[in-house]
């Protein structure tokens, strides 16, 4: 069973200045992680700002470039994912944190991440459904010290790469490698929902980010949310090809991998709203 059959669209440059949390998912109390500290002053130019966080709201775009290796419908057929998230707010239980990630004015500033998966679908447990296994994976977390970098994705196949501007005073934090990982995916729900862990190795900058109060840092990443896709959902499960992909959902950290059961789509939603308008009415305050 196949992703894709759709030739993607090329998605249009996301700029990360001033975007709000609008994108961001919740997370159940289920799915809760601990707790760790954001020390915002470690970005050039932002103000001091230290708070505890459980979760990061992001929010992605991305290409998937799927082939049919066993027959259609056959299953393990490999795919490759590239794309970028952005991540777009701090939580802590039921608070969404006041902060200045994203804000307007020379004190704030944007955290994103470029990555690629490399995986096999099967058919799913239901019909119209599939079930991918993310093999392996990367990830690079940024610093957009200036809130000035536009990304976006260009190439199809197996060319697809990611192509940013104003990326060069932009500052690295930090890397990780994929653990586990897996989707599923439902072409009646126009996309579907994923989970992934991944090891964390944070540089020097990336530490004085996010701290343990005098301890190393979490080893583990957790990602999960919903996905959707930029074509007729016919064609999502279809013969193979590239399909643009965009969603949201959580980012939190722990000392042990932890791939959940992938969420439901529709639970991943409920915290949009409120994040976006308490970031909005903070920053408001702040100019």
């Amino acid at each position: 069973m196949t992703i894709a059959a759709l030739l993607c669209r090329l998605v249009a440059p996301t700029r990360l200045a001033g975007v709000a949390l609008s994108a961001a998912a919740g997370c159940s109390a289920a799915l809760a992680y601990p707790s760790f500290q954001v020390n915002e002053s470690a970005i050039p130019g932002t103000g001091t700002n230290v708070i505890s966080v459980d979760r990061m709201g992001v929010s992605y775009a991305s290409q998937i470039f799927q082939q049919v290796a066993g027959g259609l419908g056959g299953g393990d057929d490999p795919f490759r994912e590239v794309g970028y998230l952005q991540i777009t707010g701090y939580g802590n239980g039921a608070a969404i944190l006041p902060a200045y990630l994203n804000g307007m004015g020379s004190t704030g500033y944007g955290l994103y991440a470029t990555f690629s998966i490399d995986g096999e679908t099967d058919p799913g447990a239901s019909s119209g459904s599939v079930h991918a296994r993310f093999l392996s994976g990367h990830l690079t977390l940024w610093a957009d010290v200036n809130s000035n970098t536009v990304l976006g994705l260009a190439g199809t196949g197996s060319g697809i790469s990611v192509q940013g501007s104003s990326v060069s005073d932009d500052v690295a934090l930090g890397t990780a490698l994929l653990t586990a990982g897996e989707a599923r995916l439902f072409t009646s729900m126009v996309g579907g929902s994923f989970s992934a862990d991944l090891r964390l190795t944070l540089n020097g900058t990336g530490q004085q980010l996010f701290q343990l109060g005098g301890g190393n840092f979490y080893e583990y990443l957790h990602l999960s949310g919903n996905k959707t896709w930029a074509a007729n959902p016919a064609g999502v499960l279809g013969s193979g090809g590239t399909v643009c992909s965009s969603g949201a959902g959580t980012l939190s950290a722990s000392p042990f991998a932890d791939v959940n059961a992938v969420p439901e789509p529709s639970s991943a939603l409920l915290l949009a709203t409120a994040l976006m308008c308490l970031a909005l009415t903070w920053r408001r305050g702040q100019d």
